[in-house]
C-alpha cells in the first residue's frame, strides 16, 4: 500500500470516528482493503462490519485476506 493510500485510509478512519457499537457497512468494499487497515489501525473494532461490491472475485479475495489477520472470523463477514 502506498503512503498516499496509507494516508487516505487514516483520514478516513478518523473521519468516520468508529465507535464499539457500531455498525459499518463498506459498500464497494473490493477486496477488503480498508477493513484491513481498520483491523490493523489498534482502534477499538465496531460491533459488526459487513463489506458488501459487485465484483465477486474481489469478495473473495476480501475474505481470504481478512480471515488471514483474523482467523477468529467465525464466517465470511462475521468475528467471533
Amino acid at each position: 500500500m502506498s503512503d498516499d493510500y496509507r494516508q487516505l485510509m487514516q483520514d478516513q478512519l478518523l473521519a468516520l470516528n468508529i465507535e464499539p457499537g457500531d455498525h459499518v457497512l463498506d459498500l464497494g468494499g473490493g477486496t477488503g482493503n480498508f477493513v484491513s487497515y481498520l483491523l490493523e489501525s489498534g482502534r477499538p473494532l465496531p460491533r459488526h462490519i459487513t463489506i458488501a461490491d459487485l465484483i465477486p472475485e474481489a469478495m473473495t479475495h476480501a475474505v481470504r485476506k481478512l480471515i488471514a489477520k483474523r482467523p477468529d472470523i467465525g464466517e465470511p463477514g462475521r468475528f467471533g
